[in-house]
């Protein structure tokens, strides 16, 4: 019995850890095209993020690399979540004026 109480922790903890790394993946793809295909979107998180960059206090390249990944990755979040749709249609309009 204790088995199966265990298998099924590992495989709900497993479906939400897959979930979770999908998601973030998907936002980190729409950033992507955000960034290639809006010049405004990639000046404005480029300014931002140099801004993060000159204050921020850092001890060794490592941790700051780290926690500059992490603001990447918030910076993707925070665009991402406003639509997945918006990445399609941004594609779809750069090949319609290809």
């Amino acid at each position: 019995m204790i088995g199966w109480i265990l298998f099924g922790v590992l495989l709900v903890w497993f479906i939400v850890s897959m979930k979770y790394s999908h998601t973030r993946r998907l936002y980190l793809r729409n950033y992507i095209v955000y960034l290639l295909l809006s010049d405004d979107i990639r000046g404005d998180h480029k300014n931002k993020f140099l801004e993060w960059i000159r204050s921020t206090q850092a001890t060794d390249a490592v941790s700051f690399s780290n926690q500059a990944h992490t603001v990447i990755e918030t910076m993707a979040e925070k665009l991402s979540k406003t639509s997945t749709l918006a990445a399609h249609s941004m594609i779809w309009q750069a090949k319609k004026k290809s």
